[in-house]
């Protein structure tokens, strides 16, 4: 409550923080740094997404707009990419692996 009163973030994005918290505790007990993780009980409830797509116009409107920094104009270019092709734009900009 105190994330989302305090900081006006979503359910999903503090069960997020709350998960990465857990691990770290988790981690702390397996190094025995802490005897037990005092988190271990705490539960945060994960609520259903509902995602727009993009509309075609949008995505056209998106594809010919024009932008001034190359280094936005080549993440919307990827992105573009992205959406034609069904490729993550994670896993298309991931460092460790080349699709090129």
């Amino acid at each position: 409550m105190y994330l989302k009163s305090e900081y006006s973030i979503h359910q999903n994005t503090a069960w997020n923080y709350h998960k990465h918290l857990k691990r770290v505790l988790n981690l702390a007990v397996s190094m025995e740094h802490i005897n037990k993780n005092p988190y271990s009980k705490f539960k945060v409830k994960l609520e259903e997404a509902h995602r727009d797509f993009l509309t075609k116009v949008e995505l056209r409107n998106l594809e010919f707009k024009n932008i001034d920094l190359d280094r936005l104009s080549v993440v919307r270019d990827i992105f573009i990419f992205a959406c034609y092709t069904g490729l993550s734009y994670a896993g298309i900009t991931n460092k460790n692996r080349t699709f090129f």
